[in-house]
């Protein structure tokens, strides 16, 4: 059982498929997700209500609903920089300790 592909393997891959990278996701504005969780509660507009068959909900409802997204959204990319920055904060204790 070997390690890898061989180096004929390996330059084939590297041919067809390209270099292994890792895609990053697009980065998007606060204005962006913003306006997107407004476009969703147009749904709800008295005058959209019956082409889209939804229900006649309260303003003050549609209030805590669009907030609620957004702070689900906010908490996601916190907790998703947390999780990116902490190894680089403990890669670079161990960089000044080994110096």
């Amino acid at each position: 059982m070997t390690g890898g592909p061989s180096g004929r393997e390996a330059a084939r891959r590297l041919a067809v498929y390209g270099p292994n990278q890792v895609r990053r996701r697009e980065k998007r504005s606060l204005s962006r997700l913003l306006s997107a969780q407004l476009l969703r509660g147009l749904i709800y507009l008295p005058p959209l209500r019956d082409l889209f068959g939804t229900a006649a909900l309260p303003w003050d409802v549609l209030a805590i609903i669009a907030t609620f997204a957004v702070i689900v959204w906010a908490a996601d990319e916190l907790r998703r920089r947390r999780r990116i920055t902490r190894p680089v904060r403990a890669s670079a204790k161990d960089a000044q300790g080994a110096s």
